[in-house]
């Protein structure tokens, strides 16, 4: 499997999207009006994104018994080791889920406080992965590009036919609701030619600005500013609007390319983005406490609970993360083809 030059970056602009639109609520809440709900952005584009790059990563090896060995291994390894520690933290911190019934409900998957809802809509998403790509690979085998787009189309409507949108309850942790993000993402992956595949020069800035421009027009202080909207949760159920953006996002810029690709592919973001499980977990409860403390409001504490945030995310990627993905290395590794560690690999 080769590699998407921009995806880490990528991920490390969801990062930075929850963690720069959770800091208001917590620092500057005169502010917290004007982007309730914009932290979904992040969240939608790490729901899209890692359908991509796991759908990428089946459309290079396919779905022998190897493949599959080696993506249920590395999705437990990744996910739940880390997510378990985590929670116990806040624990025993006293924040999110302070007594041992909320501890347990969380663990098993049976409730989502604060932002730790996602990870039971992702994780359950991983069981249906593999059954998604390949049908969306053989529909791009059998017809091409109408064939993924008729499929993904027509899955999605099915699944908004039985549970729509507008009734998702917020912060749900089932997946029903949050199915067409990852089926976007998947299609992405199928439709795109392969990581050497950039598209003109030029495009991947205008197409990721024209993005931003339409994110930032629906969040919540400019429709205000401009449409007078109150202001409500009303952004909290648009997912499947904003997949399809980040989803056209990621055809024009997984491969970099003009000058976003390569502010994607600097240190800073790829940096970030590799940490960004382990930042996305513990930045609440940095938040929490360093809003405790005397004075601990304003722009300058604000820019400390984010730094601080990634410091700490950067400590249990080291901690944490690196030894299990060693781990994983050597489980896979009876699975895998004599030549697979020669490839370089994507972090997903």
């Amino acid at each position: 499997m080769q590699r998407y030059p921009a995806a880490d970056g990528i991920r490390g602009l969801a990062c930075l999207l929850v963690l720069c639109t959770h800091l208001p609520g917590f620092f500057l809440p005169d502010y917290g009006k004007y982007v309730t709900g914009t932290g979904k952005y992040g969240v939608w584009l790490f729901f899209v994104l890692s359908a991509f790059l796991l759908t990428s990563r089946f459309k290079a090896t396919g779905f022998g018994p190897g493949a599959l060995w080696r993506y249920a291994v590395g999705r437990v390894l990744r996910i739940l080791p880390l997510f378990a520690l985590t929670l116990c933290i806040y624990h025993a911190a006293g924040v999110l889920v302070p007594t041992r019934e909320d501890l347990w409900l969380a663990l098993t998957f049976q409730a989502g406080y604060g932002h730790f809802w996602t990870i039971p809509v992702e994780f359950c998403y991983y069981a249906l992965l593999p059954a998604v790509s390949a049908l969306q690979l053989w529909a791009r085998r059998t017809a091409g590009i109408p064939g993924v787009a008729g499929l993904t189309l027509a899955v999605a409507v099915l699944q908004q036919i039985v549970w729509p949108w507008w009734q998702t309850p917020e912060n749900d942790i089932h997946l029903r609701w949050y199915l067409p993000c990852f089926l976007l993402g998947g299609a992405a992956a199928v439709i795109i030619t392969g990581p050497d595949a950039r598209v003109r020069p030029r495009w991947p800035t205008a197409v990721g600005l024209a993005v931003f421009l339409v994110l930032f027009l629906l969040s919540p202080g400019p429709r205000h500013a401009l449409f007078h909207a109150p202001f409500d949760g009303w952004l909290q159920n648009k997912f499947v609007f904003i997949s399809v953006l980040w989803s056209v996002f990621l055809l024009a810029l997984a491969n970099g390319g003009g000058l976003l690709g390569r502010l994607l592919e600097t240190r800073f973001f790829r940096a970030l983005g590799a940490w960004s499980y382990s930042v996305y977990l513990i930045h609440w409860l940095v938040y929490v406490k360093l809003s405790q403390l005397p004075g601990g409001h304003g722009v300058g504490m604000a820019v400390m609970a984010a730094l601080a945030a990634m410091a700490c995310g950067a400590v249990l990627y080291y901690a944490v993360e690196r030894p299990l993905e060693r781990l994983r290395t050597w489980l896979c590794r009876p699975a895998r083809a004599p030549a697979a560690a020669t490839l370089p690999r994507q972090a997903v």
